[in-house]
């Protein structure tokens, strides 16, 4: 009988006679689709005859299983893609591979960044997941071919790194050149002999090994090497403030606070731009010195200083400029600067340091770049 399936963003097709391969298909199967198939996989007698008396331990039913996985994978690479012998984890938006010799615990390491980072992670594949390079970024994707404990899902997540591990004393972990990690991979790789088959598989590895972040491990495989390996692999997601706003004045506005990574060289030195941050909460009593941030009139969303305040209408200034702002309205407040956050240490805005820093500016700096920005500008020649 032959059913289809969508796996790794495919249609494969597959003539199936027992039970294994349908039941951990279910996930991937695709009813109704009349599209043709990227891949037909099917097993002759003779083939199933050659692997009973080589594999006379398994029952036809795990043979069929095993031999149509290997075919699904050799095949992947015409696709660019190929099988990884390892446990892949989700974590937010990114996939990560753990890959060993067998016995090592691979999936024990898996299993704890999942007790480490709970309802935040999840299993893609527990044994042979899939990657494909998809417009150029690489991809993890579960498949229905998942080894004995079947842990597995329907998805496809961008890579965030592939960790070779190994038993050690203590825990540690650094990051791999791909001269080091190609043998590692190789040996927990598969795809048919012959020269076209090897060669596909080396140039999927030499882009993957070259393009993909690497590392190596060290572990005594408890949670505290699952959280050192996250906090050392994580990658995160660049998120700017004008796809988050509206979040950011719902979370003000219900009395909560909001932390991001500021952009932009207008609050040097106070703030770094893709290094500091700014916390932010709800704007009480704005006066003169607070850092706020607001939506301009035409536009845009600003975060500079507070130079003078008249009624509801603020005149406000970055602290590298030499020239004010144009006049808003108090309205146009989203939120008051309540501390900062450098290098992982957070500075309240009450801080004696943060309090030094306004009167060094307001009293120097100020005068400094106002004289400056005078004496440099280009003056009007007198008519004769």
């Amino acid at each position: 009988m032959t059913q289809r399936f969508l796996i790794a963003g495919l249609r494969v097709d597959m003539e199936l006679t027992y039970e294994r391969t349908a039941r951990q298909g279910v996930p991937y199967r695709l009813e109704n689709d009349t599209k043709p198939a990227d891949i037909t996989l099917s097993l002759n007698d003779t083939v199933m005859e050659r692997a009973r008396q080589t594999y006379n331990h398994l029952s036809d039913d795990d043979l069929e299983y095993l031999l149509l996985g290997f075919l699904f994978y050799d095949y992947l690479l015409d696709f660019d893609g190929m099988m990884l012998h390892a446990s892949a984890v989700a974590a937010g938006q990114y996939a990560y591979l753990f890959s060993a010799d067998s016995g090592v615990g691979k999936s024990t390491m898996t299993g704890h960044w999942l007790e480490y980072l709970g309802d935040k992670a999840f299993i893609i594949n527990d044994d042979k997941p899939a990657i494909r390079r998809i417009n150029g970024v690489y991809y993890v994707f579960g498949t229905p071919f998942s080894g004995k404990h079947d842990i597995s899902r329907p998805v496809g997540v961008q890579l965030g790194g592939i960790c070779f591990i190994e038993r050690a004393a203590q825990n540690w972990i650094r990051p791999a050149e791909a001269k080091e990690i190609l043998p590692m991979v190789w040996r927990n790789t598969a795809s048919r002999r012959g020269k076209e088959r090897i060669e596909k598989r080396l140039d999927f590895l030499d882009a993957l090994l070259t393009e993909a972040p690497l590392y190596r491990m060290g572990c005594i495989n408890d949670i505290s090497a699952a959280e050192m390996s996250f906090n050392a692999m994580k990658k995160t997601v660049p998120v700017y403030l004008d796809e988050i706003i509206d979040l950011v004045k719902q979370q003000i506005k219900d009395g909560g606070s909001v932390k991001f990574r500021t952009r932009g060289s207008s609050m040097m030195p106070l703030l770094v731009s893709d290094r500091d941050s700014v916390i932010l909460a709800k704007p009480l009593h704005l006066k003169r010195g607070d850092v706020i941030l607001f939506e301009k009139p035409q536009g845009g969303y600003v975060l500079h200083r507070i130079r003078c305040v008249d009624g509801q209408t603020l005149i406000t200034r970055g602290d590298a400029n030499n020239q004010d702002d144009a006049p808003i309205s108090a309205d146009c407040v989203i939120g008051v600067a309540t501390a900062f956050e450098r290098n992982g240490k957070t500075f309240s805005c009450h801080h004696p340091l943060y309090s030094a820093y306004r009167l060094f500016h307001r009293t120097f700096v100020e005068r400094f770049a106002r004289a400056l920005y005078h004496r440099l500008k280009p003056r009007k020649k007198k008519e004769l």
